[in-house]
């Protein structure tokens, strides 16, 4: 029996996914491994839903358009978590980040290096505690 035991934990289930602009693989082990690797696969894409910035029905694209906007418990567990890391570093992990990526080009896919880089970021890269209110 213990060597029954032991190989299921060597049985190993790998997934690609691709979210979030980002290649991923999700590796699971053991009598459980599909159902944890599908779960964790399911998640990921629920989440890439509500805060791709390129998904236009997404809940941080809205936001970012509309500038106000009842968050659902999700993205608004994100931002409470996101505004609390941005104030433990002193602002060097800023959530606010949309306007630098549309400078850059990140949202068009046309990328580009902003002219007068240092002066355009500063003015573009906002403090989320006036972003943003939860």
């Amino acid at each position: 029996k213990a060597e029954s035991n032991s190989q299921q934990n060597k049985e190993k289930i790998t997934v690609d996914v691709f979210a979030m602009d980002t290649y991923m693989q999700i590796t699971a082990y053991g009598k459980n491994a599909e159902k944890a690797v599908s779960k964790a696969k399911q998640r990921i894409n629920e989440l890439d839903q509500m805060l791709s910035t390129g998904k236009e029905n997404s809940e941080v694209s809205q936001l970012n358009n509309k500038k106000t906007l009842k968050l659902s418990s999700d993205v608004g567990n994100i931002m409470e978590r996101s505004l609390e890391i941005y104030k433990s570093t002193n602002g060097v992990f800023n959530p606010a980040i949309y306007p630098v990526m549309q400078a850059w080009g990140f949202d068009t896919k046309k990328y580009k290096i902003p002219i007068n880089i240092k002066r355009k970021t500063r003015r573009l890269y906002p403090s989320p505690l006036t972003t943003y209110s939860l």
